[in-house]
């Protein structure tokens, strides 16, 4: 996951975007994961293999687990009653010191067993800030950091260095982060938990056998229709109609085909979307079209009144309208998708998710108070 720096725009495209969107958004740089020590084993591009694809458990103890959040404070604390359920392996990855770094092989088949005070596989067992090599009669420390909507452990000094990461669903393993040949049946879409050690760079991902597509709460289940990205990309809102608020106390309302924004792009343009078909009054000229402006020695037209649409990996439909030199984005965000909104809480990752920005940035790249979520 990328983290973005301020740069400043042009002069002349902020006069040209100034009456359009109000200025440029900020831009941000990545920076990708590093690791703290040398020790640590990091994960290098690796060597596509064939994996196999597994059918969805339909044991109970797993859906009912699937209704609850991957809780990083309870994470720490050594409560792991966020990450019940039935955990298998999905991939592992070695380097065998043939001068071909890190590659893919053959998951084993072995399972992760997590209780609500402890996590085991068949070389460690986690509890708390302690982690248990087998066959070691002295526990490691392990120290926690948060970063990018992933809680990361790495243990303290020793022959052999450990490394847990806990993805919850929703937060896609980067390419940067994990080649461009990461196995197929890895899910984004599902919490995974990732074990490393730093003897030849051992790592394997378990993935839990199922989440609850809506990511209720058993003491907050949400009766309304789920977020279907299927309609919403033809320009049929049924399954998100109702009144959506953000932090900084925008709202947005939306019917069976229309969505009204106070504000748009985040600088103040109401606006109409009917279907596919987007309508800034004030950026229109007296026909009702988006007037012209100018851009750079050319002119074009302030905003695109028929929304394109774009679809993530991740889970994440986007209607895009394009302005000079940037892009109004309404995106939509399924519970348990993240996208890339900074400081997501876990219990904000399990709700319906709407953000309308105009961006020069990824669609999402914006701060939690941004997010729309419905108003209760």
């Amino acid at each position: 996951m990328k983290r973005f720096k301020h740069i400043a725009v042009i002069s002349c495209l902020m006069l040209m975007l100034g009456s359009i969107v109000g200025g440029c958004t900020s831009q941000h740089k990545a920076e990708p994961h590093k690791d703290e020590t040398s020790q640590k084993a990091k994960p290098n591009k690796k060597k596509q293999v064939k994996t196999k694809t597994r059918k969805k458990s339909n044991e109970k103890e797993g859906a009912k687990a699937a209704r609850s959040a991957m809780n990083f404070a309870q994470i720490k604390q050594g409560n792991y009653s966020s990450l019940l359920g039935q955990w298998s392996e999905m991939a592992a990855s070695v380097n065998k010191h043939d001068s071909k770094g890190s590659v893919w092989i053959q998951e084993n088949d072995r399972r992760l067993t997590v209780t609500k005070s402890e996590i085991t596989n068949q070389d460690a067992r986690i509890q708390g800030n302690t982690l248990n090599p087998n066959g070691s009669n002295e526990p490691l420390t392990l120290s926690f950091r948060e970063k990018n909507n992933v809680l990361m452990a790495d243990s303290s000094e020793a022959a052999i260095i450990w490394n847990l990461e806990f993805y919850p669903a929703g937060v896609a393993m980067s390419e940067d982060d994990w080649g461009p040949d990461l196995p197929q049946n890895i899910d984004s879409l599902k919490d995974r938990i990732i074990i490393r050690t730093s003897n030849n760079s051992y790592t394997q991902v378990f993935q839990k056998s199922d989440n609850n597509p809506t990511g209720s709460s058993a003491e907050t289940t949400d009766k309304r229709a789920n977020m279907d990205l299927s309609q919403i990309q033809t320009g049929k809102f049924d399954s998100i109609v109702d009144k959506w608020q953000n932090r900084q106390g925008k709202r947005l309302t939306v019917r069976k085909s229309q969505i009204t924004f106070d504000d748009v792009d985040n600088f103040g343009h109401a606006a109409t979307l009917d279907g596919l078909k987007l309508n800034i009054p004030s950026q229109n000229d007296d026909t009702g079209a988006p007037k012209m402006v100018p851009y750079f020695e050319f002119t074009a037209p302030a905003y695109d009144q028929k929304m394109t649409i774009e679809s993530s990996t991740a889970g994440v439909i986007s209607l895009r309208s394009n302005v000079p030199g940037a892009v109004i984005a309404i995106s939509f965000l399924p519970r348990g998708v993240a996208g890339d909104i900074e400081e997501l809480s876990a219990s904000d990752l399990q709700q319906e998710k709407i953000v309308a920005v105009g961006t020069q940035n990824n669609a999402t790249l914006v701060p939690n108070e941004m997010v729309y979520y419905r108003v209760k």
